[in-house]
Parts: C-alpha cells; sequence; structure tokens
C-alpha cells in the first residue's frame, strides 16, 4: 500500500513535457512584455533538448542581462557560444556586452573585434563597429 502512495506521488509530481516550439512562443511573449525572469524560466526548460540548447542558453544569458546579472550573462553567453546554434554571433555580442557592463573593456574590445570579424549581417558588423569605438574612447580615458 505503501509503495502505491509513494509511486502515485513520483507521478503527479513529474513535470508535463511541452512541446519545444510552444516553450520558445512562450518565452518570446515574456521577453517582449519584459517579464525577464518568466522568460528565462521558459528558457531554462528547453534547455533538456539538445536543439534548442543553444537558443536557451542565449535566450537565459539576455534575460540575465537584461535584470542586469552580467556575471550570469556572460556565463551563459560563453555556454551558448560552445553549443554552436542559430544565436552563436549574437551570443559572441552579448558575451562583449556583459564585459563591457563588468568593466572589462579591453577583453570586450576583443571580443568585439572577433565578432565583426565573422558577422554576416551589415547591421550587427555596424552596430559592433560603434561598441569597438566606445571601447577605444573608454580605453583612451584610463589611459
Amino acid at each position: 500500500m505503501r509503495t502505491t502512495a509513494v509511486v502515485l506521488t513520483w507521478l503527479l509530481a513529474a513535470p508535463v513535457f511541452a512541446d519545444p516550439r510552444d516553450v520558445v512562443v512562450e518565452a518570446r511573449a515574456h521577453e517582449r512584455a519584459g517579464e525577464w525572469r518568466e522568460a528565462s524560466d521558459a528558457y531554462r526548460g528547453l534547455e533538456a533538448e539538445a536543439q534548442y540548447r543553444g537558443l536557451a542558453l542565449y535566450g537565459e544569458a539576455y534575460a540575465s542581462f537584461q535584470l542586469g546579472d552580467f556575471a550570469a550573462a556572460q556565463v551563459l553567453a560563453a555556454r551558448s557560444i560552445a553549443e554552436r546554434g542559430p544565436r552563436q554571433q549574437d551570443a559572441r555580442e552579448l558575451y562583449g556586452d556583459a564585459l563591457y557592463k563588468q568593466r572589462e573593456v579591453a577583453r570586450a574590445r576583443d571580443v568585439y573585434v572577433a565578432t565583426e570579424k565573422r558577422a554576416t549581417s551589415v547591421v550587427q558588423r555596424a552596430s559592433l563597429r560603434k561598441k569597438i569605438a566606445a571601447c577605444d574612447r573608454m580605453l583612451r580615458k584610463t589611459a
């Protein structure tokens, strides 16, 4: 009798796995609404899915960045870069942004330069050039 109760409790506590695409839609809706903690939680649930892991880590990193947790954003962006997904370039830029916000300007500049060399989008390349120029200004002030 006791074993049956334990098994039933375990079954009731087991998570319900949703379609990963629905989770992505939910996470993006939270992003649009500015609900960064909820978006981060939704993306965290996607990490178990191998094909969505890079996107999930990037989403978590972006949410952490928006919440002002730059150290967590840096770590999550680095993990997203290692996963090699469709958001890898964005994760590289976010990694640099997190470094910049933590006043590691020289490292951020190096990341921006390396990312700009790999950029395929004209818009991203222009954004990175502006960030490199901002780093150069900051480095001149401290020199």
